[in-house]
């Protein structure tokens, strides 16, 4: 390697500048010239930094040695280009990220922003200006609750170890207040999954106590610790549970057949699936057959399409439908209380 001719900079210093400064001022588009390169140095090491073009031809060359692709952009009467190729994420992969982090509703608004600062940093300046422009989302559906990123880290660490953890749970009452559940009940569970829901992080456990399989928000949990007592692995299959509930509503799982119109057809293939069982009803329908767990979510999934779903069976959600209508219908009668 070429002999650095400025005191106190020794090649190993001016070698992790170099590859620094590519990394961040050069991409497929952009390039530099070694007197780009040695500028950017004495910004760096300061104005009375000096150092040989042979000496920076060399320390491209060992970075090259070590795996990194740094590309020559030649041009006849033009100085040679140098551009770091080397990286993790494209572009479009950067940007499917920070859409991701922009519309997590889990994390709070600065530390999405500190988030997408950091995916900003894996590359150049110059495409990182091009990831400027956001997805946009409203910033009142993110939490305020600035220990959700490190009860996931926890909980993951729970899961991994088969270790029970303990928390209390918090709802909002209808002054925007966020209130102890049950009184500051504490719960003790066994985590079995983290769920990603809705642009929500969903924990999947069964409570001490309890057999039937409970889902909590965890942007909900407080004052969450993991306990020392273990559980047995439960052998779930969190997706088949996932694919037969509605909103992380949980229920006794059973065959359910529903009749929607033909103009729903791309809606029940995006929330079930290409595989999902169905036939033709008539001109303008079709039957699904499903299996899903009975539940409010599912009651209330269904009359999200009013008269272009109808349930067949089983006789039990008929008349869980039936009832939530009629309830409905109560709400706009006729002399109903007004406030």
């Amino acid at each position: 390697m070429g002999r650095d001719i400025t005191p106190g900079v020794n090649n190993r210093k001016r070698l992790l500048a170099v590859m620094d400064i590519l990394q961040r001022k050069t991409d497929e588009e952009c390039g530099m010239s070694l007197s780009d390169i040695a500028a950017e140095l004495r910004k760096h090491f300061g104005d009375t930094f000096r150092v040989t073009d042979v000496a920076l031809r060399e320390d491209i060359q060992s970075l090259r040695d070590f795996g990194m692709v740094i590309e020559e952009e030649k041009q006849l009467g033009f100085p040679t280009k140098y551009k770091w190729l080397s990286r993790t994420f494209d572009l479009y992969e950067l940007r499917v990220l920070i859409d991701a982090v922009t519309s997590a509703h889990f994390l709070s608004a600065e530390d999405s922003e500190i988030l997408i600062q950091k995916l900003k940093s894996l590359t150049s300046e110059h495409q990182a200006k091009r990831l400027g422009n956001r997805l946009f989302v409203d910033d009142h559906v993110k939490t305020t609750n600035k220990w959700v990123k490190f009860y996931i880290g926890d909980i993951h660490e729970a899961i991994l170890q088969r270790r029970k953890i303990t928390f209390q749970y918090r709802k909002f009452n209808v002054r925007k207040e966020l209130q102890l559940h049950r009184n500051g009940f504490w719960y003790v569970v066994r985590p079995y999954a983290l769920v990603w829901n809705q642009d929500r992080y969903y924990l999947l456990a069964r409570q001490d106590g309890i057999d039937q399989l409970k889902t909590f928000r965890v942007d909900r949990l407080y004052k969450l610790r993991l306990l020392e007592e273990r559980f047995e692995d439960p052998q779930l299959n969190v997706a088949q549970y996932i694919q037969q509930t509605f909103n992380m509503y949980p229920g006794e799982v059973t065959t359910v057949r529903v009749k929607f119109d033909n103009s729903l057809i791309n809606v029940v293939v995006d929330r079930f699936g290409e595989q999902v069982a169905l036939y033709p009803a008539d001109e303008s329908s079709f039957v699904i057959v499903i299996r899903a767990a009975m539940s409010e979510g599912l009651v209330r999934w269904l009359l999200t399409w009013g008269a272009d779903a109808q349930v067949l069976s089983p006789p039990e959600l008929v008349e869980r439908m039936k009832e939530e209508i009629r309830k409905m219908t109560s709400l706009y009668a006729p002399g109903c209380s007004k406030i």
